[in-house]
C-alpha cells in the first residue's frame, strides 16, 4: 500500500509535502490502523513534515450509548465490551505517539481534540482523551517554534517541560482542561526570559472543569456568582510576555445567563460532543 493510500484510510492530507492536515476536516480517531502507520514508506514521508493541524478524537464505537434521563428503558450494560477496556486505550495512545514521533521536525503544531462522548465515557474514553498530552511528554519536538492546543486535557506541568527546552516561540492554548496543580507553575514559566517565548495567547483555559479567570482588565465572556476576577482570555507579546499573570479558578460559580449558554454552546459545536446524547 503507498503512503497516499495509507493517508487516505486515516483520513489525512499532505499538502506540498510538508503539510499535514485532516481531509474534509474529518477528526483522526484513537482507533488508527498501527500496521498501516508503520509503513516505511508512509512514516518517511512524515519526517518531511513541517507543519500539523489536526483534530483527534474517541475511538469509534458500534453502538451508541444515549444517556440515562430515567424515562426510557435502562441502557444496555457494555461494560464487558473489550473496546472499552483501559489496556485497549492505552494502546490506541501508543500508537497515536508513533505517529508524532516519526514527525521529529515539525514547526508548528496545531492540535484539537473532539470528545465523541462525554457523560458516557468508558475507561478507554478517558484514557484516549489524555492522548495530546501523551504527544507532548514522548515526543521531543526538536524544531517545535509555535504550539496551538484547542479542547485538550494535559497536564501543564508536561508544557513546562516543553517551553523550558527553548525553541517555542508562541503557543496559544484554547478550551484546554489543565490539570488545576499545574496551571500556576505553567504561568510562572511563561513569564520567564530564559525561555524566549515571544507571545502567548491563553483563552478559556480550564483548572479540571472549572473556568480560569484572569486578574486583569477586561469583562469575563459571563457572569458569576460574587463577580469574575477577570477576563478568560489574555494575550501578550513582547516585553509583556514577562509580567506576573495572576489567576482565580473554581472559587466562584457561573450564573444561568444567556451568555453562559452561547458560551456552552460554542463549546460544544467546537470540542463535542456531538447530538442531544453523547
Amino acid at each position: 500500500m503507498s503512503y497516499a493510500a495509507i493517508l487516505e484510510q486515516l483520513g489525512l492530507e499532505l499538502e506540498d509535502d510538508s503539510t499535514l492536515s485532516n481531509a474534509n476536516g474529518t477528526a483522526l480517531s484513537c482507533d488508527i490502523d498501527i500496521i498501516s502507520s508503520g509503513h516505511l514508506d508512509f512514516k518517511a514521508a512524515l519526517t518531511q513534515v513541517r507543519k500539523a493541524r489536526l483534530k483527534l478524537s474517541h475511538h469509534t464505537r458500534s453502538w451508541i450509548e444515549e444517556e440515562d434521563d430515567g424515562t426510557g428503558p435502562e441502557p444496555e450494560d457494555h461494560s464487558d465490551d473489550l473496546d472499552e477496556l483501559a489496556a485497549v486505550g492505552e494502546t490506541r495512545v501508543k500508537a497515536v505517539v508513533e505517529l508524532f514521533k516519526s514527525m521529529p521536525d515539525v514547526e508548528e503544531l496545531d492540535l484539537h481534540w473532539y470528545s465523541l462522548r462525554k457523560q458516557t465515557q468508558s475507561a478507554a474514553d478517558l484514557r484516549e482523551r489524555e492522548c495530546i498530552n501523551d504527544v507532548l511528554e514522548a515526543v521531543p519536538f526538536r524544531s517545535l517554534r509555535k504550539l496551538t492546543l484547542h479542547g485538550a486535557y494535559i497536564d501543564g506541568l508536561n508544557l513546562v517541560a516543553v517551553l523550558e527546552r527553548g525553541t517555542i516561540k508562541h503557543i496559544h492554548l484554547e478550551h484546554v482542561h489543565l490539570a488545576p496543580n499545574s496551571i500556576k507553575p505553567l504561568l510562572d514559566c511563561l513569564a520567564v526570559k530564559a525561555t524566549g517565548l515571544e507571545s502567548f495567547h491563553l483563552d478559556d483555559i480550564l483548572a479540571g472543569e472549572a473556568i480560569v479567570n484572569f486578574r486583569i482588565k477586561g469583562k469575563a465572556k459571563f457572569p458569576m456568582l460574587g463577580g469574575a476576577a477577570g477576563p478568560s482570555e489574555v494575550q501578550r507579546s513582547g516585553k509583556a510576555v514577562s509580567e506576573v499573570l495572576e489567576f482565580e479558578a473554581g472559587k466562584k460559580r457561573p450564573m444561568g445567563s444567556p451568555e453562559l449558554k452561547r458560551w456552552e454552546t460554542r463549546g460544544r459545536e467546537l470540542y463535542g460532543p456531538p447530538g442531544v446524547y453523547d
